[in-house]
This record gives C-alpha cells, sequence and structure tokens, in this order.
C-alpha cells in the first residue's frame, strides 16, 4: 500500500494520466460507434468488416414497466407486498420532476468516505503548499 508521500504522488500523476486517456478514447468511442451504427443502417446489415477485425451492430432492447402496472398485478396476485422492493426510482428525474426541496424531504443520501476518485488537471491553490 502506497501511504509516503513520494508513492502518493506518483499515483496521483498516473491515475490523472490514465483517467485523462480512457476518457478521450470513450469520446472517440462513442463517435466511432455512432458511425457504425449510421452504416449498419444504411447498408441495412449489421456485420461490418475491417481489416483484421469485424463488428457486429445489432438492436439493443430496453424494457420499461409502469409502477401501477407492477402494482396493480402484484396485487391481483396478492404479492402487494413485494412492491417496494421492485420498484426504483430515476433519481435525476425524479428530483428534476419534484424539484430539489420536495424531493430532500422524501429521499435519503448515504456517503462513504474515501469511496469516490476523481483527478483533475492541477490542484486548487489552498491544497498547494
Amino acid at each position: 500500500m502506497a501511504t509516503n508521500d513520494k508513492e502518493v504522488k506518483k499515483l496521483v500523476d498516473l491515475g490523472y494520466s490514465l483517467d485523462s486517456k480512457v476518457k478521450s478514447l470513450e469520446t472517440k468511442l462513442k463517435g466511432v460507434k455512432a458511425q457504425l451504427r449510421e452504416a449498419a443502417e444504411a447498408r441495412k446489415d449489421g456485420v461490418l468488416l475491417g481489416v483484421k477485425h469485424f463488428c457486429l451492430v445489432g438492436p439493443q432492447t430496453t424494457t420499461a414497466c409502469d409502477p401501477r402496472n407492477l402494482y396493480d398485478t402484484l396485487k391481483e396476485l396478492g404479492r402487494e407486498d413485494e412492491f417496494w422492493d421492485l420498484v426504483s426510482v430515476l433519481i435525476t428525474d425524479t428530483r428534476s420532476a419534484l424539484g430539489e426541496v420536495v424531493f430532500g424531504d422524501i429521499s435519503a443520501t448515504s456517503t462513504e468516505n474515501y469511496k469516490k476518485v476523481s483527478f483533475k488537471e492541477k490542484a486548487p491553490k489552498k491544497y498547494i503548499e
């Protein structure tokens, strides 16, 4: 485990460098995938060949279930007590729909220290000795 200053500084710099590369690659990959989807749709063929590799562009299925329908069905089956274990909420959408104050009254937020790691190009002045 890296605990001395020298090791930590190296890890922070390495982490920033890797994080920047990953973000850049993710952006490029997103653009490439968009172009491949367009090519597959134009050709009406989901198999795209490269020089060394190939790509399959296929359907993506998403499923949605209205919570009222879920509750009604569970109720018909005598299992309505399972509703709260099965339903989930889209936090960002709910916060936007209800507003911060109302949402804050009905939601719970928990925080675990030292779990999230993010990298920045430069340290704020208050952290520089």
